[in-house]
């Protein structure tokens, strides 16, 4: 390049990119912590879940208020839910861009994602998770703002479906 404005701008341009490229504060980091009460109301620990991080949501479940009244019939439905919901899990998982991260939860059902970009993700659980017997699915939305150390608790209150005792 022979102009010097034009050499300067490149120079500029080269360092604002390799700034970006290794500054790591453009990174944000979730944690999170799968747990659970059960009817009887004892504390369930997500221990050893895969969880994954997605740019969108997979499913959206048909209104539980047409579930099945009758108990049988009722567990057939959601264990075909929960079916469901993790084979469109499996279909998607590698689709480019959709995940973002995946880790398993320790001992005490936490997690954490690392050297994440600001924005708005799903926490992914499903099939075959299981607590103490009890399939679970989870896609909860976060929002990731720079500089932001957000926590999901994945808990009863907040499952994609029923939880079912197999």
């Amino acid at each position: 390049m022979k102009h010097p404005v034009l050499k300067r701008a490149a120079a500029i341009l080269a360092g604002v990119l390799i700034l970006v490229v290794s500054f790591p504060a453009l990174a944000e980091t979730l944690t999170g912590q799968i747990r659970m009460e059960t009817p009887e109301g004892r504390v369930l620990r997500g221990t050893d879940l895969r969880v994954l991080l997605a740019t969108e949501p997979v499913f959206a479940p048909p209104s539980l208020s047409d579930l099945p009244t009758e108990p049988n019939q009722r567990y057939e439905q959601l264990n075909r839910l929960h079916l469901d919901y993790f084979e469109k899990v499996t279909r998607r998982q590698n689709d480019p861009g959709f995940r973002v991260g995946a880790t398993v939860s320790d001992e005490k059902g936490r997690f954490i994602f690392s050297g994440v970009a600001p924005g708005r993700y799903f926490v992914i659980i499903t099939f075959p998770a299981a607590l103490d017997g009890y399939k679970v699915a989870w896609q909860v939305p976060v929002v990731l703002l720079r500089g932001s150390r957000p926590a999901c608790l994945l808990d009863g209150k907040n499952l994609l479906l029923p939880a079912v005792k197999r």
